[in-house]
């Protein structure tokens, strides 16, 4: 049984009267493209939270959903790119850097120069990929890169790996072999993986 066969269920337990507390549901998972929200949420779930997924994100949907109030935000100050221009690209995710730290401890200088190594390594496999029209080899470094990414608090580059996935995936969906948008997509994931590393070195300093 996966969660939309055991949400359909619990909805008609509810629907019967075998479940009489408010219990709403919501959907942690992989995938965070438009249709698979919708389908979350035609199963009958309340809410959807892509993976990899923050501690403070989860409490701040549960609290909303047994609440019904939005809960107060601690406002962060992120780290910006102000060498290029880009003022509004946010680098560093700093609520996501401060989890980070808290989970690795004493690894977590270590695993940031552990996941710069990695994230070049994948952004080399999308451009093989590229250069070999093979869509379907850019989804998973793509995914990998995002997911990584949005753990150690990379925001600018977590979302433009999301992009790349998405793209992927639609192109592979509807057999479009066409790659050479993702061309700007890898320059732009250079560019912010390279200002991710200052920011980075910028903290420790």
């Amino acid at each position: 049984m996966d969660g939309f066969e055991a949400t359909r269920r619990i909805c008609k337990l509810k629907e019967d009267g075998s479940i009489r507390v408010y219990l709403p549901i919501i959907a942690l998972t992989a995938n965070a493209m438009a249709e698979d929200r919708e389908k979350c949420l035609s199963a009958g779930m309340n809410d959807y939270i892509a993976k990899p997924v923050r501690k403070n994100e989860l409490k701040q949907a549960i609290y909303q959903w047994i609440t019904g109030k939005k809960p107060e935000i601690e406002e962060t100050a992120p780290i910006k790119n102000i060498d290029t221009g880009l003022e509004s690209t946010i680098i560093l995710d700093l609520e996501a850097v401060k989890n980070a730290r808290s989970i690795l401890k004493n690894k977590y200088n270590e695993m940031i120069n552990v996941y710069i190594g990695n994230s070049w390594e994948h952004l080399d496999e999308i451009i093989k990929a590229i250069e070999n029209r093979n869509v379907e080899e850019i989804i998973r470094p793509a995914h990998t890169l995002k997911s990584t990414s949005k753990q150690m608090g990379a925001h600018a580059l977590s979302e433009i790996a999301k992009e790349m996935e998405i793209r992927a995936k639609n192109m592979k969906e509807h057999k479009d072999h066409n790659v050479e948008d993702f061309i700007y997509f890898i320059e732009k994931a250079k560019h912010f993986l390279t200002e991710t590393k200052k920011a980075f070195d910028r903290l420790e300093s």
